[in-house]
């Protein structure tokens, strides 16, 4: 298959999914909403990628029978090493509505478990279901629904033409893509961040998925500032200014 440009459902996706897993420490929680496995395995094996570079792995779990969605919980809930970098469960296959049900009842097991879920997970823990579980979710679980850093929703056949594996891109100065832009180009680094940036990194993330945008641009130009005045430090400029792309 000729691999063109994605959609920008899936890089979108991809964007938010690379930040987590590159600047996020311990665990975390992600929810997909999508039917489209194409795009979740896409997903994944991205995922694989970046973390194989990290001497960390994937695991992964697809149930195709909403009534066996259940049975994954004790599978969730055991204790994970520190080389596991995000654990998948994939719950999406058929009819929708057979899974609606079947999310509600397993969101409300982990949701009477969420002080236990940084315990056994060390990690990323992304839970992928269809579009319309997204309130089920929401309204059902909502404590756990609150522990959210990481949100997205793929439309079906977007990730049919995928392009070649890539980090995301990082602007270019001169480039005016507004202020969304500007806060998600601190969390596209062109090399890895400090371990004084890390902590502002991640925040901007959490506040770009909590619908914060101006709290995240704020954050995301602290972090831009430091990280000029550590170029500054490092690599004096006479005569000019240091520049951060």
């Amino acid at each position: 298959m000729t691999r063109t440009d994605a959609p920008p459902t899936v890089e979108a996706a991809w964007e938010r999914l690379w930040a987590q897993l590159k600047l996020s420490e311990g665990f975390w929680l992600g929810y997909h909403f999508t039917s489209d496995v194409g795009a979740v395995r896409e997903l994944q094996e991205r995922s694989r990628r970046v973390l194989r570079g990290e001497a960390r792995g994937v695991e992964a779990r697809q149930v195709n029978n909403p009534n066996d969605l259940l049975e994954a919980l004790p599978w969730l809930l055991r204790s994970r090493s520190a080389a596991t970098g995000v654990v998948w469960l994939v719950g999406v296959s058929g009819d929708f509505r057979g899974w609606i049900s079947a999310w509600g009842g397993l969101l409300r097991r982990l949701n009477e478990r969420r002080d236990t879920l940084p315990v056994a997970l060390p990690c990323g823990l992304v839970l992928v279901a269809p579009r319309p579980v997204l309130p089920v979710a929401r309204d059902t679980a909502a404590d756990l629904w609150s522990l959210r850093s990481f949100l997205a929703e793929v439309r079906m056949g977007t990730a049919q033409h995928t392009q070649p594996f890539r980090e995301p891109p990082v602007a270019r100065s001169g480039e005016d893509h507004g202020d969304g832009a500007f806060a998600a180009r601190a969390l596209s680094p062109s090399a890895e961040p400090s371990a004084t940036l890390r902590p502002l990194l991640r925040q901007v993330g959490v506040d770009l998925t909590a619908g914060r945008p101006d709290l995240a641009i704020e954050r995301a130009r602290d972090a831009l500032d430091r990280a000029g005045t550590t170029m500054t430090r490092r690599w004096p400029m006479r005569g000019s200014r240091a520049v951060v792309r």
